[in-house]
């Protein structure tokens, strides 16, 4: 399909401009997020049995064995640095990260692998490759998620074949997305087929290259696993844990997975608050209320409403103006606010115009982006950014770098406990953000890990999410996050993400928390499992024991049913949007057709509604450029609108998520800003033809009646001004003729000749 587009594009060469490359890869999207917690530090009784040559030479051959990729240490840019993880329930252990690059001018080769110091085992590995000769990029997968879990699954009889005996898969029903560049499959650890919190065994698959590119393995060495016998039975176990499952209301914003653009609005919904005192000790009922991931007990903190007014009060003298600040402004604003968090003096480096999104519908705003340095000092840990809003001279980021070498192989003493490190958070929201401290949850759920992995390990950063609160609920995604490094005491990151108008649902004729615990609990279903919970929490060593509880294992909650429509009592994913329950009946539809593999891989890439699904089924004209521009954003310079003017005769409401589908149809070329919009007429051959070449942008050739030596039996049925991209569509595969050499333009397009057109406009 490829080659046969290349052939006609230089056809017509002499005729048509060279086009612009349809698609592009999206870079990663870098969201500011908090930096992750992990453990460092050392004690004397930490031995290194694994030199730094032998992880050398395990990742040489690892990359070899897995991935036939050669490393040799004059071409390959290996870097090794000593570095200690943390997982659930077990002390901090040290690793030998590996990483390397290759260049050789047509391939650029990455990868990571993490070996354990005192094992020698793989504990991560990571590969990517680039072709930088070859420009093209699929925008869809070509292999499909049964053939990327046999990958998957051969990988780890190879890498893993013991551990692998003794695992689950876990079912994957997130939402699919064009943007995601892998299948990704994890394995629990089962044991007396029991699962064991926290062991499992990850894998991604790249969905184009159909190879293997990450895999990871959290194991614990030894386990000493309790008896059944005394347990209360499971009926008693899991009611325990319903009785003690708490849904309280909250907001999320909810957004099109593929399409940003699209705002589905603020939707009102039951979520579970009682993660840590749901769990059930099976042999006792009683309640742990504990940290699942360090076994940890929980404490919280929080402010008063009197603290809270004090600080309220405050703002009326010091709250943000709502004129719009110069770069010479910002850059004054940056040199106060920095001073008064870390009470030392600025230089700004550089200073530039730029934007971000306020929250997670994207809505954008124009930032101020300052780069910085303490004055005179030349320690790369006294740089930093500062993001400000431009309209208004707020704060919306800091980050601070933080290099420390060696991490794992240097102790410290901590300048700051967890609760000293919640007052300082305060400290600060008050004095750049004041007016939004009634909107803030400040209360905080907080575990101190030095204590959760031996007191010989510090913990090196500390990190607060104080979410914004609209109409006294939760407003998911929105607040201000702030981290801390316990080794300096200072302030690291600092992100404040706040939507200026939110659009939130009325709380009144909402399901009952009962009636939304019983749906959350059809999903979310209670079982036995292995815990690793401290013996002794004043224990030096805090050794852990496997321990028998009754909970909810959303370990790995690939389920995605996370969250209950309040209004519906319905079962939503992440993102807001009922669950897709509809794969295996739409797999029985599609079982056997002509186009069991594309339909399967365009599901899977969330590009088709499994809904309802007929392989003999008809098309709206709506419903086909919803998919076009949803493959369209693929790109990330497609699909910004904003305040775009449409001149096209529309029965869709401006209001509507469906009129933005429209706008950014128009903006990718796929429809014309001109004439009548009809979005429930069925789309006909001729017409899927015309949306088809004008999705890869051959518009111009399309609009050439004689390009193409093109001679259906029907020819004289096509419509004026489609022969063209009808003949455009046959001779690039997106479109058929019949056994009598009839190309049929005015039928209706079925949805698996749509199914074989896309997929094949798509290689």
């Amino acid at each position: 399909m490829k080659s046969k587009k290349i052939i006609i594009l230089t056809a017509v060469a002499a005729i048509i401009a060279c086009s612009k490359p349809v698609f592009a890869q999206e870079a990663a999207n870098t969201n500011n997020v908090l930096a992750n917690t992990s453990v460092v530090g050392t004690t004397q009784s930490d031995t290194t049995k694994i030199s730094k040559e032998q992880a050398k030479q395990i990742t040489k051959d690892a990359f070899k064995n897995f991935f036939d990729i050669t490393l040799n240490d004059s071409d390959s840019n290996i870097n090794i640095n000593s570095n200690r993880g943390y997982y659930p329930g077990k002390t901090g252990k040290s690793y030998w990260d590996v990483n390397f690059n290759i260049d050789n001018g047509n391939y650029h080769y990455g990868g990571h692998a993490s070996i354990d110091k005192n094992t020698g085992k793989i504990v991560t590995l990571n590969n990517y490759a680039d072709n930088m000769t070859d420009n093209s990029t699929k925008p869809v997968a070509t292999i499909t998620e049964d053939q990327a879990k046999a990958t998957a699954e051969a990988f780890i009889s190879k890498i893993s074949p013991e551990e692998f005996k003794s695992t689950k898969l876990i079912e994957n029903k997130k939402v699919g997305s064009l943007k995601n560049q892998s299948f990704n499959f994890s394995y629990t650890r089962l044991d007396n087929n029991i699962p064991v919190y926290g062991d499992n065994i990850y894998v991604a698959v790249d969905r184009y290259t159909g190879k293997v590119s990450s895999y990871s393995i959290q194991w614990t060495d030894t386990l000493n696993l309790p008896s059944k016998d005394g347990i209360i039975d499971e009926k008693k176990g899991t009611d325990l844990v319903s009785q003690n499952t708490k849904m309280s209301l909250t907001y999320i914003p909810s957004t099109d997975p593929l399409n940003p653009e699209i705002d589905n609005g603020t939707k009102l919904v039951y979520t579970n608050e009682s993660d840590a005192s749901n769990i059930i000790d099976a042999k006792t009922g009683e309640v742990l209320n504990i940290d699942k991931f360090t076994g940890t007990k929980i404490k919280s903190k929080d402010i008063t409403s009197d603290q809270k007014e004090e600080i309220y009060k405050s703002s009326q003298s010091a709250q943000n103006s709502n004129k719009a600040v110069t770069s010479d402004e910002a850059e004054e604003i940056a040199k106060a606010k920095l001073k008064l968090l870390y009470n030392e003096d600025f230089t700004v480096q550089s200073s530039g115009y730029g934007e971000r999104s306020s929250g997670i519908n994207g809505n954008r705003i124009k930032t101020w982006n300052t780069s910085f340095v303490v004055k005179n000092s030349s320690d790369v840990n006294n740089n930093g950014n500062i993001s400000i809003n431009a309209s208004n001279g707020e704060i919306l980021d800091i980050y601070r770098y933080n290099e420390f070498p060696n991490n794992d192989e240097e102790q410290f003493q901590p300048k700051l406990t967890s609760d000293q490190a919640y007052d300082k958070a305060i400290q600060i929201i008050s004095k750049l953000y004041p007016e939004k401290i009634k909107e803030l949850d400040t209360k905080q759920n907080i575990i101190d890990l030095s204590s959760a992995t031996g007191s010989s390990y510090t913990q090196p950063n500390l990190g607060f999410n104080f979410q914004r609160l609209v109409n006294g609920l939760p407003y998911k995604y929105d607040g201000i996050n702030l981290n801390f490094s316990t080794k300096t005491g200072e302030l690291l990151n600092l992100n404040c993400n706040w939507e200026a108008s939110v659009s939130a649902p009325n709380t009144s004729n909402v399901i009952s928390t009962d009636d939304a615990k019983k749906a959350f609990l059809s999903k979310n279903i209670p079982e036995l499992m292995y815990m690793l919970i401290p013996k002794d929490s004043s224990s030096p060593t805090n050794e852990k024991e496997a321990t028998l509880v009754y909970s909810i294992n959303n370990n790995l909650n690939y389920d995605g049913s996370i969250y209950v429509d309040a209004f519906t009592g319905k079962m939503l994913n992440y993102l807001g949007q009922d669950l897709d329950d509809n794969f295996s009946s739409f797999q029985n539809t599609i079982k056997g057709s002509s186009v069991e593999k594309e339909a399967t891989i365009l599901a899977s890439n969330g590009i088709i509604d499994t809904k309802d699904f007929k392989l003999d089924g008809t098309i709206t004209n709506l419903q086909f450029i919803k998919i076009l521009t949803n493959i369209k954003n693929f790109n990330p310079y497609y699909g910004r609108i904003d305040n775009m003017d449409l001149k096209i005769s529309t029965t869709i409401a401006k209001d509507s998520a469906d009129y933005k589908y429209l706008q950014l149809a128009v903006n990718a070329g796929i429809i014309d800003n001109s004439g009548e919009f009809k979005p429930s007429d069925l789309v006909t051959r001729e017409q899927a033809s015309m949306y088809l070449v004008k999705l890869l942008h051959y518009d111009k050739i399309g609009k050439m009646k004689d390009a193409f030596n093109f001679q259906p039996a029907d020819k004289s049925s096509i419509s004026t001004g489609y022969v063209g991209y009808v003949s455009l569509a046959k001779t690039l595969g997106l479109l058929d003729v019949d056994s009598n050499n009839n190309i049929r333009p005015k039928d209706n397009i079925t949805m698996e000749e749509m199914v074989k057109s896309i997929y094949n406009a798509l290689q």
